[in-house]
């Protein structure tokens, strides 16, 4: 396994959030999943898919950028930046968060086992740089800009999904 197979199970598991693919999160999320909403709500395997399969959370867009894949033995650690579009108990929001999550081989197969994202401002700076001269700043740290999605896949140990 390296940082591009990770990469094809992170689109699976996104795919499968976005289309309410139940059956196929459960084969994804492992059965200890622990998932921190960055609201600082926390899911299991079993509440997450309740939730997704009763409504309560409808995934339309997620969309990720600067992500970065550290492999270590049997784990995958994924950080980056990400914008989910989303209906949470009836109410459409707009999340832009950083997060944190982890893969892990259990059994010889690659699971989902953690998620953490802590909520930032749209226009949040991308890097710590970008809090100094304004003249260096990157877009995203200018008031009302978007975030930048649209970064190229890196070949080696990062990866970023596009937006149309």
């Amino acid at each position: 396994m390296n940082a591009d197979d990770i990469c094809a199970l992170e689109d699976r598991r996104c795919d499968a959030t976005v289309a309410g693919d139940v059956e196929a999160l459960a084969d994804i999320y492992a059965d200890d999943l622990r998932y921190t909403h960055s609201h600082g709500g926390m899911d299991s395997k079993q509440t997450m898919i309740s939730n997704i399969a009763n409504g309560v959370f409808v995934y339309r867009e997620i969309h990720r950028s600067d992500v970065v894949v550290t492999m270590f033995s049997g784990t995958a650690v994924i950080t980056g930046r990400a914008r989910l579009e989303l209906t949470a108990a009836g109410t459409d929001r707009t999340v832009h968060c950083r997060y944190t999550n982890v893969w892990a081989e259990h059994d010889g197969r690659w699971q989902f086992v953690a998620w953490q994202s802590t909520p930032v401002p749209a226009s949040w700076p991308t890097h710590a740089a970008d809090y100094g001269d304004k003249s260096t700043r990157s877009p995203t740290a200018l008031p009302g800009a978007e975030p930048a999605f649209t970064s190229p896949w890196s070949p080696t140990r990062s990866r970023q999904s596009p937006v149309d």
